[in-house]
């Protein structure tokens, strides 16, 4: 059993564009919390350090949804997260991490959904997920700050900049195929603000395209791995180390899937019967029947009439996974809504130019 508690949660924006409000305040974790953190970064060896937008609150307006954001280091980010998976009795009561993530389903020229096995030794390990998602960060912002950990780098109002930072995310679907980055879009407008219990993060979607087909990518990605191979075994005759050759055996190791968008709908209500069911080692013959990363389930969810052109029935499919054990909650986002994340024992400072 991987969950005794499946949970998520849901707050639709229904069409309405999103606003991010930064409140340009650095917010440091405190305490038993702080310490877990010190500790875990310590234990994995986690150098790389960056800011990362965290919601402090979101408000639901009739043609807007806000969200008040500050920001949060990464390794805070990662530390906080850990202390969610773990249920140490120190973590928030809120019971997610509301550092902010960013991403979008992609589909193909001929139909099919591009989702992705994660590896081991990262956070959710096997877990199906879709790509292009991760943090927003100031790692990623255009042109790269010199020091992406500098509290100034806060002041950057790129790091709040969803648009900006699902451009990078675009890149990574190009690079990842191996294809042009002209080949890769995705739809500007933010379909929802959501958690669950796989990722305990708090996270944006949208549906994105990549103009050409399964087949294409599969060959444009092997051509793109045989080039580097090729590379790599060039650099070990000459003794410059196995640095390529080792990266083209992990990238020849990542498993991608291809779902044709006819068969969503089962993958969708086939969730019902997964919820409790063990990543590890799970690895069944259909794809339609492996597990989601709730955010993975939510975007399709949420996705779904962009990715099919039909419509789906989203208060049966969160009957049935209610039915079936998940605390499913859809939030009122109606106007004048207004929900409060930032309760984690944290200190707020504000940081000026």
């Amino acid at each position: 059993m991987e969950a005794e508690n499946p949970w998520m949660k849901a707050f639709p924006f229904n069409s309405r564009n999103l606003l991010i409000r930064p409140t340009f305040e650095q917010i440091s974790l405190k305490g038993d919390l702080s310490e877990f953190v010190q500790e875990y970064v310590k234990k994995t060896g986690i150098n790389f350090n960056s800011w990362v937008p965290f919601v402090n609150s979101v408000d639901f307006g009739k043609t807007h949804v806000t969200l008040h954001t500050g920001a949060i280091d990464y390794k805070s980010v990662k530390g906080l997260t850990q202390a969610f998976v773990e249920k140490v009795a120190f973590a928030p009561q809120i019971g997610f991490n509301p550092a902010l993530s960013v991403g979008f389903i992609t589909k193909t020229n001929d139909g099919k959904i591009i989702l992705q096995r994660r590896p081991e030794g990262v956070h959710c390990p096997n877990a199906i997920i879709s790509e292009p998602c991760g943090y927003m960060s100031s790692g990623y912002i255009n042109p790269k700050p010199v020091n992406p950990d500098d509290p100034v780098v806060i002041l950057n109002p790129r790091l709040y900049d969803v648009q900006a930072q699902l451009n990078t995310r675009r890149k990574e679907v190009a690079s990842t195929f191996g294809v042009s980055l002209d080949l890769v879009r995705y739809n500007h407008i933010q379909d929802f603000l959501g958690c669950g219990w796989r990722t305990v993060e708090t996270y944006l979607s949208t549906t994105g395209r990549i103009n050409t087909t399964e087949d294409e990518l599969k060959d444009s990605r092997s051509k793109m791995i045989d080039e580097i191979e090729k590379c790599g075994q060039q650099e070990v005759e000459q003794g410059k180390g196995f640095a390529k050759v080792k990266k083209a055996e992990k990238m020849r190791g990542a498993e991608f899937y291809f779902v044709p968008s006819s068969n969503l709908r089962d993958l969708l209500y086939n969730q019902s019967s997964l919820l409790k069911v063990s990543l590890e080692g799970y690895r069944p013959e259909r794809v339609e029947e492996m597990p989601l990363l709730d955010e993975t389930f939510l975007g399709i969810m949420y996705g779904y009439k962009r990715l099919t052109g039909e419509s789906l029935d989203v208060k049966d499919l969160a009957g049935k996974m209610r039915t079936s054990g998940l605390d499913f909650q859809i939030c009122d986002t109606s106007p004048g809504t207004r929900y409060d994340f930032f309760n984690i024992g944290a200190t707020f400072v504000k940081i000026n130019k």
